[in-house]
């Protein structure tokens, strides 16, 4: 039987949602477009991580975001 190792705890987890404010003015509506970035950002690396990690048998050199201190994250 083949033993697959499994990928950082932290590139299994659901994208985090935005923090959005009631929009009341205009300043409102900049800011949570700000968040909804930074989130989508956020799932993005992840989801590049994690498609790096799948994808290991390549031997392919992982994204920088992958990795902190000389360390897979």
């Amino acid at each position: 039987m083949v033993q697959q190792a499994k990928p950082a705890d932290g590139l299994l987890q659901l994208c985090e949602k935005p923090v959005l404010v009631p929009t009341k003015t205009v300043r409102d509506i900049t800011d949570n477009s700000n968040a909804r970035q930074v989130a989508f950002d956020k799932c993005a690396a992840r989801l590049r991580c994690l498609v790096w990690w799948i994808n290991a048998a390549d031997h392919k050199a992982p994204p920088a975001e992958c990795i902190s201190d000389g360390q897979l994250k």
